[in-house]
């Protein structure tokens, strides 16, 4: 079978104590063939 799309994009994460924003999220990964 054909593989499955790719999830969303994760969450950007908030600011840490620092200041500095938060990484994003990974991107969702294929799904089974």
């Amino acid at each position: 079978g054909e593989t499955g799309a790719s999830g969303p994009p994760g969450f950007v994460g908030e600011k840490g104590p620092s200041g500095e924003p938060g990484t994003a999220g990974a991107p969702g990964t294929a799904g089974p063939q």
